[in-house]
């Protein structure tokens, strides 16, 4: 039997995955105002096709992990990986507002198959003294992704339609889902001792789980909130060239996944110190509400005469 990898390159491979992941949800984002243009969609329309990709992103999220303990963590995330390129091509054959939303409700349902179960996996394989670390490095993926998504997307946008750059971004999913096929071990099925109902309740009925998903909520609904309408913005604000809007959108990915890296060092290290992880999670989150509130003041003031 061949040896595991190493925790490290299980890491990496989900780095990869994620950011194949965000190439097609920010992609689609970057290439926002063709689409608009050429469907005659409002930035209601828009909005509810944003909103309907993550509204069954995050309800998907607990039926996945639900089949990853009964069927495999991997292979239900491997269904997700496929299922979700396909579902970028096919937004790219939408021809009304309706089939782009039965596109991107089929986008956001596969890709919310990898959350759920690749955190399980990376905690599977990593040492417990870098759990922390593990969990920043994997998931600096998004970051990556997000500034991958914007930027190529508004390159692609400049060179070719939108239909075309769909297919394109879906590329790199098919990629990531072979190398996890490959190198990353399937970890053993956890034994089921209680029945599906019972679990379910126990998690249900934990407060601290309602508070830490409340803070995401919080912390997410910034980050795509200001991720999905930052090109059109930045082309309200003056910038004539997709792929322009494109690269300043994507500084944001950047910065996330310098946040990402120092979070998980300062967390691992304040766990040593016996301070806890909750520290540094309650200082990063009085930073988000004070860059967030600073944004809100410049946004509001509009931009500033020539």
């Amino acid at each position: 039997m061949a040896a595991a990898p190493p925790y490290a390159l299980v890491w990496l491979l989900f780095v990869f995955a994620w950011i194949s992941n965000y190439l097609v949800r920010m992609g689609f984002a970057a290439l926002l105002p063709p689409v608009i243009a050429e469907l005659g969609l409002s930035y209601a329309a828009a909005g509810v096709l944003a909103s309907s990709f993550f509204g069954a992103y995050a309800l998907m999220q607990v039926p996945a992990g639900v089949l990853g303990d009964r069927f495999g963590r991997r292979r239900v995330l491997l269904i997700g990986l496929w299922a979700g390129a396909a579902a970028s091509v096919a937004t790219g054959f939408a021809v009304s507002f309706a089939t782009l939303l039965a596109a991107r409700l089929a986008t956001g349902a596969s890709q919310g198959c990898l959350f759920s179960n690749d955190r399980a996996i990376i905690a599977s394989v990593t040492p417990p003294d870098r759990l922390a670390l593990g969990q920043a490095v994997s998931f600096m993926g998004p970051g990556l992704g997000i500034t991958a998504g914007l930027l190529l997307g508004g390159l692609l946008g400049e060179r070719m339609s939108w239909r075309l750059a769909m297919a394109v971004v879906a590329l790199p999913t098919l990629l990531a889902a072979l190398l996890i096929a490959r190198l990353v071990p399937s970890p053993a099925a956890a034994p089921e001792a209680e029945p599906l109902p019972v679990r379910l309740a126990r998690v249900v009925a934990r407060g601290d789980l309602w508070w830490l998903a409340l803070v995401g909520l919080c912390v997410m609904w910034v980050q795509y909130v200001l991720a999905t309408w930052a090109p059109l913005l930045f082309m309200e604000a003056g910038v004539a060239e997709l792929g322009r809007a494109g690269l300043y959108s994507s500084f944001q990915g950047l910065a996330g996944v310098g946040g990402l890296l120092l979070g998980g060092w300062m967390a691992d290290r304040a766990v040593q110190a016996g301070l806890g992880r909750r520290v540094v999670l309650l200082a990063t989150l009085v930073a988000l509400a004070a860059s967030t509130a600073l944004l809100a003041a410049v946004v509001r003031r509009g931009p500033s005469p020539a």
